[in-house]
């Protein structure tokens, strides 16, 4: 393992020499054109550079999920459950510096339909592929490059009419199953006898060690008990391996520590059952106990997808369905594949990581609306209309939250839906839904919006603003808890201790709740919280944060019903201050002119302000309205009124921004106490 000494400034930048997740593994949602096309992933797979892809089109009965390695070489794949190696022309054409190129085949290019892919590049402790020629010997021994014991095993045998053994640590030597069949683990001593941190050991099957035939294995490492080498200070672990036993109606599995992005996951005994390819997409829409989460994308062995009630949390995912592949009920027993979600590396500009988008509304269904990433889609959006009024305030849409159109507002406390109502719209591909922030039309990646009167994403002719985030380290994460009732800590992937966070339950009834280390003047702020729907002061509570503050990889909960009641489920978005990108802060008014000073040093693009000592709406303002000299328009979050923009109570300034003399007490009252969250131009 290789050690990296950590040198970080306070603006968060990345350590050279670290190990990255993104740069090997990636999870990408892309639309078909039927022309040829590049998908960009971030992971190199270039020149002597080695690794796989696996591509599924979503909804689809017809198209396998494939694998391309640039073991097997361009134009050829090996179908997850049948023969193989194929050729297939004009698939994918070559292995890039930032992801792939594809040609024009249906299997992974049908136009006007929807891909995953998943890729995985070889590094140590993470992925591998070996190739070997079989020799029927037994012990056989297997030179890998994985530097571990690996957790996974599939073997391709590079012939037809042969059997895919996968092993897991968790079936054990001699234990395999067949990644091209449905049935349980069973015993072949024949197969895998034992791996090592060099080599593992093959038996004499034939399907596994035939001489007459050559094979390809991928290799997957295991981190359940630590030994990661990830991240700045090279010591994440990003991989786990669970056994789910005895599943319920509430089945959570935490035992992965962090929260993934992909799973693969198999019944291993008690039934027989699908293998399932899950990754955290934003695919389908459920609802369970208040959860409106998206579903995951699954994949049975026939190539087939559908969505499963299953959401990711802070600390490993949710499962709520019985009787399914991924989830049997007494005796079943399914093993779980883990990779946490990849963002590791912090952003170096503002505009990675948040984009403020103007739009007019021109009432048409399905309309993709781009929000200024580059072919990568937000994490978080706030939308609403500028010049009406919007009975729902800014709708938010996370992609922990909106499978099926579900969106939060922030002028009230209920989670709102807009199922088959044309507002926040699922994307689709071949009949099958999957997150409105999914959304791709051509070099647009943003959501999918319709024409609903009621809800207003693209309603009429309004005029209409956007404001988006991506989760990146000591700027801004998202992600989500499932509520005990009972104290506890919820991980995050800030890296810093949050500065402002905000709890949303995705029950109907429950509060915004936000801390911001300013309240109360910074002392015990973990004693206070705000609600983001109205215009109240600081409120004193013990059981929203339980007088705990948050630290560098998570949050406590109390026992109030705003942020950890049982058996619901809650988005948490968490703000940070980093450098030159990035500031929490507060202020205490004059009612004169007020130079806040931010560390910007091109001004301020997005301002969010909120009066605590005393009643106080939320005002936002931003760069893409207009944030100059004179009027500047602003909205109120916790209201439902239009922008207002014959006002002058805030000015440009390069540090960060000026709270004027003729400002609102709202904004500044002598010896009022604000706090807000500014982003740099």
């Amino acid at each position: 393992m290789s050690l990296v000494t950590k040198t970080l400034n306070p603006a968060g930048s990345s350590v050279k020499g670290a190990k990255y997740l993104e740069d090997y593994f990636s999870t990408v949602v892309y639309e078909g054109t039927g022309s040829a096309k590049t998908v960009k992933t971030g992971v190199d797979l270039s020149g002597d550079n080695r690794g796989a892809i696996i591509i599924t089109e979503i909804g689809s009965s017809a198209v396998y999920a494939t694998v391309f390695s640039t073991e097997y070489g361009i134009n050829a794949l090996h179908r997850m459950n049948s023969d193989g190696p194929n050729e297939e022309k004009n698939s994918v054409t070559s292995f890039d510096s930032d992801g792939f190129s594809i040609g024009s085949s249906t299997q992974v290019n049908r136009a006007g339909r929807f891909y995953i892919a998943t890729t995985f590049k070889c590094v140590e402790n993470f992925f591998d592929i070996v190739s070997y020629d079989g020799d029927s010997g037994e012990p056989r021994s297997i030179k890998h490059n994985l530097k571990t014991a690996p957790a996974m095993i599939w073997t391709f045998p590079q012939y037809t009419g042969s059997t895919k053994y996968v092993y897991t640590r968790m079936t054990g030597a001699g234990d395999v199953m067949q990644l091209n069949s449905s049935g349980t683990e069973f015993d072949n001593p024949d197969t895998y006898i034992n791996g090592g941190e060099n080599y593992y050991t093959l038996g004499d099957d034939s399907d596994i060690n035939n001489p007459n035939y050559s094979y390809k294995a991928f290799l997957f490492a295991d981190h359940s008990y630590g030994g990661g080498d990830f991240g700045e200070n090279s010591d994440e672990n990003v991989t786990g391996t669970v056994n789910g036993l005895y599943g319920s109606s509430n089945s959570t599995v935490q035992q992965f520590q962090f929260e993934p992005e992909y799973i693969l996951c198999k019944t291993r005994a008690g039934y027989t059952g699908n293998w399932a390819i899950i990754t955290h997409n934003g695919y389908g829409g459920s609802s369970h106990s208040g959860s409106n989460s998206p579903s995951y994308i699954e994949y049975d062995s026939s190539g087939t997808a559908s969505a499963t009630s299953c959401t990711a949390i802070s600390d490993g995912f949710h499962k709520t369905t019985t009787g399914s592949d991924q989830n049997r009920t007494s005796p079943g027993v399914t093993v779980y594949f883990g990779i946490k979600r990849a963002k590791q590396k912090p952003i170096e500009t503002a505009s990675e990581g948040f984009q403020a988008t103007t739009y007019t509304a021109n009432n048409a269904d399905g309309r993709v609306v781009g929000l200024g990433f580059d072919q990568t889609h937000p994490d978080v959006v706030w939308v609403r209309p500028r010049v009406s009024v919007d009975s729902y305030g800014f709708k938010v849409a996370s992609k922990h939250s909106c499978g099926n159109g579900y969106f939060f507002h922030t002028n009230g406390n209920s989670h709102s839906v807009a199922i088959n109502s044309d507002a926040l719209m699922p994307s689709k591909s071949n009949g099958q839904n999957f997150s409105p922030l999914c959304g791709i039309n051509g070099n647009d990646y943003g959501m999918t919006v319709g024409n609903d009167a009621s809800y207003r994403f693209n309603y009429s002719n309004s005029a209409m603003i956007a404001y988006a985030w991506k989760r990146s380290p000591y700027f801004f994460d998202s992600t989500k808890h499932y509520g005990t009732g009972v104290v506890k800590k919820v991980p995050h992937y800030l890296k810093t201790a949050p500065e402002m966070f905000m709890f949303k339950s995705e029950h109907s009834s429950g509060d915004w709740a936000v801390y911001h280390k300013d309240l109360n003047s910074g002392v015990n702020p973990e004693q206070y919280y705000l609600r983001l729907h109205t215009n109240s002061a600081e409120i004193l509570s013990s059981t929203h944060w339980n007088d705990t503050p948050p630290s560098s990889d998570s949050i406590t909960v109390g026992t109030d019903y705003d942020t950890n009641g049982d058996n619901y489920f809650y988005d948490m978005f968490l703000y940070a201050t980093q450098a030159g990108i990035s500031k929490v802060g507060s202020y205490t008014g004059t009612g004169n002119d007020l130079t806040v000073d931010c560390g910007f040093n091109s001004g301020t693009q997005f301002l969010l302000i909120k009066r605590v000592d005393s009643t106080g709406d939320w005002y936002v303002f931003d760069s893409k309205r207009g944030l100059t000299t004179g009027n500047v328009p602003y909205i109120k979050v916790n209201g439902s009124t239009a922008e207002v923009t014959n006002t002058d109570y805030i000015d440009p300034d390069d540090s960060g921004f000026i709270v004027t003399s003729s400002a609102t007490a709202d904004l500044n009252a002598s010896g009022g106490r604000y706090i807000f969250y500014a982003i740099a131009q």
